[in-house]
């Protein structure tokens, strides 16, 4: 949890410095495997959204298998 508090941190530094905002409704936390319980502290904590996987990024398939098929 203290990577996210510090990734949280840097976002919202970002925003100070830039004059910008995060809208961190519309943001989205994608794993790849994991503890349940971490990422849904995770995803609170950030109030993000969760991408369910496998999903595409960038067009390039991620999931926990590499050889998956299935997109």
């Amino acid at each position: 949890m203290e990577n996210v508090r510090c990734a949280k941190c840097m976002l919202r530094s970002f925003e100070l410095v830039s004059g910008l905002k995060i809208n961190f409704h519309k943001s989205k936390l994608a794993t790849i495997g994991g503890d349940g319980d971490f990422i849904s502290r995770a995803t609170t904590y950030l109030n993000y959204g969760l991408v369910e996987g496998p999903y595409v990024y960038l067009g390039i398939p991620i999931s926990a298998n590499p050889r998956n098929e299935a997109m």
